[in-house]
């Protein structure tokens, strides 16, 4: 059995590879695969949250926490300037 707290790190990092993932998914602006890429990223997240949960799982460092934010932010970022660039040809 994995024990949470490894089972959470590999989680993270398997968030840190959506993340590069959509960011590259975004600039592409293909919808089908972005769509894909967030189903992804929130079943993730629920994961996450769940072994984040588990009795004894040690809490993820500060600076993976910010690298992880850092990356969403700037995929969001990039949503922002999509949505304008949308609503602006519409």
């Amino acid at each position: 059995m994995t024990n949470p707290s490894t089972r959470l790190a590999e989680l993270l990092g398997e968030l840190r590879h959506i993340l590069e993932d959509e960011r590259s998914i975004l600039l592409s602006g293909n919808p089908a695969r972005i769509t894909v890429v967030v189903e992804r990223k929130l079943l993730l997240a629920e994961m996450i949250e769940r072994e984040s949960k588990m009795p004894g799982v040690a809490a993820p460092s500060v600076e993976t926490i910010l690298r992880l934010d850092r990356y969403n932010r700037g995929n969001s970022v990039i949503c922002s300037a999509m949505l304008r660039h949308l609503t602006q040809t519409l």
